[in-house]
Parts: structure tokens; C-alpha cells; sequence
């Protein structure tokens, strides 16, 4: 069975926002696992800051 094409499955090639999130996905990706961290028991890090368009910095 085929899965059905939603936003949720494809990014657009004529969206702005899309073609910042393919070439960001990574980043996102990370940003995401070490803020899942943060509700560890054992986790490194205390705070996660994000700056308004890019970075983050775990602390």
C-alpha cells in the first residue's frame, strides 16, 4: 500500500519554508535529539539555547 503524499511526507520543491528545511534538516534533526536529552536522568547538559535563526547551544 502506498503511502498518501501529505506535508508530513513530501517537502515542496516551490515552498520557501520546505527548501529551509531540506537544507537545515540535519541541524533540526540535532537540535531535537539534545533537547529529548534534557529529560534524562544522566544528561550532559542543563539548558539547550536557540538562537532565533540557526544555532543552538547546549550548556
Amino acid at each position: 500500500m502506498q503511502q498518501p503524499i501529505t506535508p508530513e511526507t513530501i517537502l515542496s520543491n516551490g515552498d520557501p519554508g520546505d527548501d529551509m528545511q531540506r537544507r537545515l534538516r540535519y541541524q533540526a534533526t540535532y537540535a531535537a535529539s539534545l533537547a529529548l536529552s534534557l529529560v534524562a536522568a544522566d544528561s550532559e547538559f542543563d539548558c539547550l539555547f536557540c538562537e532565533h535563526h540557526e544555532d543552538i547551544e547546549p550548556i
